[in-house]
């Protein structure tokens, strides 16, 4: 119902923006003026010029846009969440928009930069953000690989949720399979070093 808006293949797309884009996938609304939710199920674009995709991803409309797919209300303004960007993987919740241009990723997975390859695989590694949960204390960690390129030997950082008032900061070294502990911050302050000498820099 939008102005010059489109709707590419799919089942019960809906591109009520102006100039929006639903371009397939089941159930995908594009509410925004320059919208587009990009195929995936149940994916609402609601804001100015936002970008949905993937499962559940949920960008805020704007007020007096009416109800949608989005069903998490709306952003208090006319524009929406605009200029947001969602994707969301296929876990069967909603990954919603709280303002405007903001960058959400849902993935289970563990989200890499420049790899798709584990810290133990034989491609070079730049970056890797991972979050990984505990599921006995439902606990999350959340962990960044650093590795020179070419090179299976780096450090990962990181924050181990322990319990709620007691999370540690952590640096380890790794040669890609092993990890050593060089250094904590447990969760009264007290820091850790293991290794050798402490120097200037």
């Amino acid at each position: 119902t939008g102005n010059t808006s489109v709707i590419g293949g799919g089942f019960n797309g809906r591109a009520n923006g102006d100039y929006s884009t639903v371009s397939g996938g089941s159930n995908n609304v594009a509410f925004g003026k320059f919208s587009m939710a990009s195929g995936g199920n149940q994916n609402c674009a609601g804001g100015y010029a936002s970008w949905a995709g993937g499962q559940l991803a949920r960008i805020r409309s704007g007020t007096g846009s009416g109800t949608s797919l989005c069903t998490i209300g709306n952003s208090g303004d006319a524009n929406g969440d605009e200029g947001t960007f969602a994707w969301a993987d296929s876990q069967p919740v909603n990954l919603e928009s709280t303002g405007p241009n903001q960058f959400l990723v849902r993935a289970g997975g563990g989200v890499a930069i420049n790899t798709a390859t584990k810290p133990n695989g034989t491609s070079p590694i730049d970056a890797e953000l991972t979050i990984t949960s505990n599921t006995a204390r439902a606990d999350t960690n959340v962990e960044i690989f650093m590795y020179p390129r070419a090179s299976t030997y780096g450090y990962l950082m990181g924050v181990q949720a322990t319990q709620q008032s007691d999370d540690i900061f952590f640096i380890t070294q790794t040669d890609g399979n092993s990890f050593f502990n060089r250094l904590k911050i447990d969760g009264n302050g007290t820091t850790f070093v293991q290794g050798g000498a402490v120097g200037n820099l």
